[in-house]
């Protein structure tokens, strides 16, 4: 039986980059060969760093004697200090590492950070090259892109997700203007912004291309209003359905360039669209570039699902086969015809129904 050494180094090098960072370290102490391999960039390309299951020491060490300039995502995790955390074990992300990291990976395209303390952390000292941000449970400081350094700090950031950042308010969002390139922006969970902030900041915000609104105090006719006024070359588009009325479709037919439009809701809640299936299709096929519709979370299923779509069928004559339907329903408008897809729940007995 072949072993793993009978394995030619370019195979044995696309295996440890699969292993978690701990085993890629674990795995260059078994002989030279492997310690060799082990530095190689190419392994390096994508790494993950859990300060919860990997000492801040041994990132540390990942960073200055493994991680070179072929690294292209990186994701962190720490833990946001407070004074409920009494463990002195705990660590929070220091500025040190973001500086080496910025002089050693200068091709690092994608920046992940979950559960971490970032009040201390200048953006300025993020690495320029940055293309994705993530920023996941973390506290910003409120002085953020508000510095004079921290304008193109980030000049080529394309896209900036923001998930559950509570300290993240409208002033922030304004500031976004130092972004010159974004044209993508998911905000999830931040309450602090408010129906005048989210005006003032798309006003600034006009050449987005994608926008997703989760988890706010904001309505979903307020959002889509404003993105209709200020965001007339928006091309997809994801916002909470629970207060979606005909007012805020009637917002979409401001965007002319919309391709995509999600509407989600949170599963095991009482939070259902508010407008009768057939008649949000049917405004949704007045949008002349519009191409996908996708339903999350709406419980449209089963005998219910099926007799709503029997009679968008029988209304309108563009409609084609291959449908179905499931927990989560997406239509796919193709010239004159439509597709639907789902998943991970499919009913092949309705595709039947559609494919006559």
């Amino acid at each position: 039986m072949a072993s793993l050494n009978s394995l030619p180094d370019l195979v044995l090098v696309e295996i440890f980059s699969l292993l978690p960072e701990r085993e890629r370290v674990r795995n260059s102490r078994v002989c030279r060969r492997w310690k060799r391999l082990l530095r190689d960039p190419s392994v390096w390309r994508h790494a993950d760093l859990p300060l919860q299951e990997v000492r801040f020491k041994i990132i540390w060490h990942v960073l200055r004697r493994y991680i070179r300039s072929n690294l292209q995502s990186l994701s962190l995790q720490g833990y946001v200090q407070s004074k409920s955390m009494l463990c002195s074990t705990f660590h929070s992300i220091q500025p040190e590492f973001f500086q080496v990291l910025s002089k050693k990976c200068f091709r690092l395209q994608r920046l992940s950070i979950r559960l971490a303390e970032l009040l201390s952390i200048p953006m300025a000292s993020l690495p320029r090259t940055l293309r994705r941000l993530e920023l996941l449970s973390c506290d910003i400081s409120l002085v953020w892109m508000a510095c004079k350094e921290d304008e193109g700090a980030l000049p080529h950031l394309e896209e900036l997700v923001l998930d559950h950042v509570p300290t993240f308010h409208d002033r922030h969002l304004l500031r976004l203007r130092c972004f010159p390139a974004l044209c993508s922006l998911f905000l999830c969970g931040t309450y602090g912004i408010t129906q005048e902030g989210l005006d003032s900041g798309l006003r600034e915000l006009s050449h987005l291309q994608r926008i997703e609104i989760l988890g706010s105090y904001i309505s979903t006719d307020s959002a889509l209003q404003s993105i209709s006024r200020h965001l007339r070359d928006v091309r997809h588009i994801r916002v909470t359905v629970g207060t979606l009325t005909a007012t805020g479709l009637e917002a979409l037919e401001g965007l002319p360039k919309l391709a995509s439009l999600c509407l989600f809701s949170k599963c095991g809640t009482d939070e259902l669209c508010l407008i009768p299936f057939a008649a949000l299709l049917s405004s949704c096929l007045t949008l002349p570039r519009l191409r996908v519709l996708e339903l999350q979370g709406q419980g449209w299923e089963g005998q219910e699902a099926e007799s709503m779509l029997k009679e968008v069928h029988g209304q309108g004559e563009g409609t084609c086969p291959s449908w179905h339907i499931g927990t989560s329903l997406t239509l796919h408008f193709l010239g004159d015809w439509i597709s639907c897809s789902t998943l991970p729940v499919m009913m092949p007995g309705l595709f039947k129904v559609f494919s006559q």
